[in-house]
């Protein structure tokens, strides 16, 4: 059986989470096929059942909402039913069917890969770094960086009394910001 990862084991399958879906095993009886199975994912429950006896595989209404479409299951060597639910909103789950035991989802792993997170965040997250990196080396942040250029742009502008010397930082005196 799988881990529980940000989830748990109950008497009736493992669960893992990410903040964007649920991973739930399943055991089923020795070389269970597809064709075996009546698999119905709901946006709020799941119905799985054998498909000769409707004996019940894995059946309630789930904690939360997922997206139907975007979620799958498959058989694995035979005897484990993998259910991957992608969930409505990314938030930690308690429980995947509600009545069964809760986790504390204050401590659950709360990380992300910076590969999960969007460009834009992913940009966020290495400038943070970059400037961590350069203050921790006494050197420019990329903002400090960033307004020198500005600078050398301006110190030969058209009517910049710095016209045609050279850039020298020191003569032009540093606004003073409070959040440094």
């Amino acid at each position: 059986m799988a881990g529980t990862w940000n989830g748990a084991q109950t008497d009736k399958y493992y669960w893992t989470q990410t903040l964007n879906d649920l991973t739930v095993e399943v055991p089923l009886r020795p070389r269970t096929k597809g064709k075996d199975l009546c698999v119905s994912i709901k946006p709020s429950t799941v119905d799985i059942k054998y498909e000769r006896d409707e004996s019940a595989v894995l059946a309630g209404e789930l904690d939360m909402s997922i997206v139907p479409s975007e979620s799958s299951w498959l058989i694995e060597d035979g005897d484990k039913l993998i259910l991957s639910l992608d969930k409505a909103v990314h938030t930690w789950w308690k429980c995947v069917l509600r009545g069964d035991d809760q986790i504390d989802t204050s401590k659950v792993e709360s990380t992300k890969a910076l590969s999960q997170l969007d460009d834009s965040s992913q940009g966020a997250v290495r400038k943070i770094l970059f400037d961590q990196n350069q203050k921790a080396q006494g050197k420019p942040t990329s903002d400090q960086i960033r307004m020198q250029e500005v600078m050398k742009d301006a110190w030969n502008a058209e009517n910049s009394p710095f016209k045609g010397q050279p850039f020298d930082p020191n003569l032009i005196p540093a606004p003073t910001n409070a959040t440094e």
